[in-house]
């Protein structure tokens, strides 16, 4: 007897199974106990009573680390064998029954955003699943069916999902014999998954197909369909998470043959009345009309400089094709990367935003000659003017003078190449490798070359401008910040005012003076070239506590990006300058 309880609570089942009398079942017994417990740790003890009978104690430590218990009776060794019964683990457990333990969250707690109104709450979905066999008339019925609601759904479509789902069900089979569990087991194909108002009208068409299956399942979902955004893609996770920290629990036996699973002992979960975010929902529906208005992959990414906060993220259906390009595409962000430029000059090479700098149509630098938008030519003006006019050879000029490790570390303190860890989001920001003086310096100096940055990154210059020079830490679910690895350099907060004046003056009469109508608008536009392809448009603003920046690819020029702006910022109610 003592050896059968060792191997229990060894967990070595086999062992304490072939010290029964039955084996087989007591392993099965034990096996799905086990399994339905979450592989919690077992503590078994028995103990003779007064009457001469054996009770048995199981004293159970759950995967969350909460205690229960559960007590049964043991019969008296015959013939060296423990007398199997599934009571030896408790005496409410029946021939084929188990324990199961699972944990209870509160899944009607919603997320929020800033303004308390719901983003996403748990909703019941329908997976539209159709069997791996479906005869041919079948598989044309269905996307008969679904074509209304997604055109990309055809017969041909259908079989190549189906045929897809085979090979990945052949490839876990594989696995599974080598001893690698199989992860599909199903045998259909999940063609879509529909909201009830989606999937309700064509219920009874979809019911009419024999092959096909209307399983059910909860998520968390978008409150109004039409609210979309990569930023939204990690919350479900984190969601999940939070929940966890305040869950219930409960251990049930489950009897075959009986409705009603019988308690254990249960806890139930504390109130979690939401999970607040930082976005803004009015802020996101503008930012997705902006983007949708563009012709071309388009991406707006807003912060709140203050806080870190991610108020929109968001993209169209061409950007969408890419991935989530708003938070980790990278691409050259050719002139607008001037905001790193003249922060490293102003911080590093004796120059102030009034220092009279030259501006020719071309000048060469370390070997690498550089050519001014249009042939512009202003001569000598003042740095702010260069900067508000693109001067492309005065920030060659300038990224010829920095000293070593100055524009990387720079744009690393602006957010460039920063690392950020952040509960929720999934971000690249971009990189600016360190160069040897010469030609690939100057073309990092221009935004070209090895420099990369993605929207998201350059939204982080923005902001971190916006917040005095001061590297923001993004944050997406409120109380949790991003972490970075290294505390970055900083900009001085004289060099980020000056870089902002800077900004006012490309709105006010400079690459950016299409939004010059905008009531306190700082910014600037610009455009990256591509070799062999269309130039990027950008443009990265602030306005308020709110820093920003619109990406459109293969713009050809600035104009797209600056088109794409004006309709976002006009959707927020962004207030047109009077003049006076």
């Amino acid at each position: 007897m003592r050896e059968f309880v060792k191997a229990v609570n060894d967990h070595d089942l086999a062992a304490a199974a072939a010290m029964t009398d039955d084996p087989d079942t007591a392993e099965q017994a034990l096996t799905a106990t086990f399994r339905g417990m979450g592989n919690a740790t077992a503590h078994l003890s028995t103990l003779e009573s007064l009457r001469g009978t054996l009770t048995t104690h199981i004293a159970w430590k759950l995967p969350d680390g909460n205690k229960t218990e559960t007590t049964g009776t043991i019969g008296r060794l015959e013939d060296g064998k423990v007398p199997w019964s599934p009571h030896i683990i408790d005496s409410r457990l029946q021939p084929g029954g188990r324990l199961v333990y699972s944990r209870d969250l509160d899944l009607e707690s919603p997320v929020i955003d800033r303004n308390r109104n719901d983003i996403m709450k748990w909703q019941t979905v329908t997976d539209v699943a159709i069997a791996l066999d479906a005869p041919p008339g079948d598989v044309a019925a269905l996307a008969d069916v679904l074509h209304g609601i997604d055109q990309t759904i055809t017969a041909e479509s259908i079989a190549a999902g189906i045929a897809e789902t085979e090979q990945e069900l052949s490839a876990s089979t594989r696995d599974a014999a080598a001893g690698v569990p199989a992860t599909q087991a199903s045998g259909r194909y999940v063609v879509i998954t529909l909201r009830p108002a989606d999937v309700d009208p064509l219920r009874a068409d979809l019911d009419a197909i024999a092959s096909v299956a209307l399983p059910q399942r909860g998520r968390l979902l978008t409150v109004d369909p039409a609210v979309h955004s990569p930023a939204l893609d990690g919350i479900p996770e984190v969601w999940r998470g939070i929940l966890a920290e305040s869950a219930g629990w409960s251990v049930d036996i489950d009897n075959p043959g009986h409705d009603d699973d019988v308690r254990v002992q249960a806890k139930s979960p504390e109130d979690v009345q939401n999970i607040p975010t930082t976005m803004d929902l009015e802020a996101q529906k503008a930012a997705q009309l902006a983007v949708d208005s563009a012709t071309r992959p388009a991406a707006i990414v807003a912060l709140t400089p203050s806080k870190g906060g991610v108020l929109a993220v968001a993209q169209n259906a061409a950007a969408s094709a890419r991935g989530p390009v708003a938070l980790n595409g990278l691409y050259a962000p050719g002139s607008v990367f001037s905001l790193v430029t003249a922060s490293a000059a102003l911080d590093n090479a004796d120059i102030g935003p009034d220092d009279i700098v030259g501006c020719p149509a071309q000048v060469t630098v370390d070997g690498r000659t550089v050519f001014n938008p249009d042939d512009l030519d202003l001569g000598p003006v003042t740095l702010t003017q260069a900067f508000a006019a693109t001067c492309l050879t005065t920030l060659a000029t300038l990224t010829g003078a920095l000293p070593d490790g100055a524009l990387p570390d720079t744009a690393e303190a602006l957010g460039v190449g920063a690392d950020f860890d952040t509960p929720g989001l999934t971000t690249l920001t971009g990189s600016v490798p360190p160069t040897e003086p010469g030609a690939a310096r100057v073309e990092a100096g221009i935004g070209q070359g090895p420099v990369a940055a993605s929207p998201f990154g350059m939204a982080v210059v923005a902001a971190t401008l916006a917040n005095g020079g001061d590297r923001i830490a993004p944050m997406l679910v409120v109380g949790k910040k991003a972490t970075a690895a290294d505390p970055p350099t900083t900009v001085s907060k004289d060099t980020a005012n000056a870089v902002r004046l800077m900004m006012h003056e490309a709105v006010a009469m400079g690459n950016a003076s299409a939004l010059r109508d905008i009531d306190g608008l700082a910014g600037v536009a610009g455009t990256a070239e591509v070799t062999d392809r269309r130039a990027h448009g950008w443009f990265v603003g602030i306005l308020g506590d709110m820093a920003f920046a619109v990406f459109v690819q293969g713009a050809g020029s600035s104009q797209p990006a600056t088109d794409v702006t004006r309709v976002f910022l006009d959707a927020l109610g962004a207030t047109p300058d009077d003049g006076s």
